[in-house]
């Protein structure tokens, strides 16, 4: 899986980043419980406080088995010009 671009605009949290994007966005899923529910084509999965996304990184992995759409919200200053919704 590949990532275009992924930004982190809050430099101490670059810290939880040091095992890799990817294990990140693992963490991100579990700490939700979102690993626990059957993803499948057409779902719309929602992230209110999403920070800078880190939540579209777990589900990347599934983007080539399931057409699933990510809608990031996020309101702090600092967050928003990185996350995904930003257009």
């Amino acid at each position: 899986n590949e990532l275009s671009q992924f930004y982190i605009c809050v430099l101490h949290r670059s810290k939880g980043y040091v095992n890799g994007l990817f294990q990140k966005g693992n963490e991100i899923a579990s700490s939700y419980g979102l690993d626990m529910v059957p993803l499948k084509s057409g779902d719309i999965v929602v992230d209110i406080g999403a920070n800078v996304g880190d939540l579209s990184i777990y589900l990347k992995n599934f983007s080539e088995t399931a057409d699933i759409t990510y809608v990031a919200i996020e309101p702090g200053n600092l967050e928003f010009p990185c996350s995904p919704t930003n257009p």
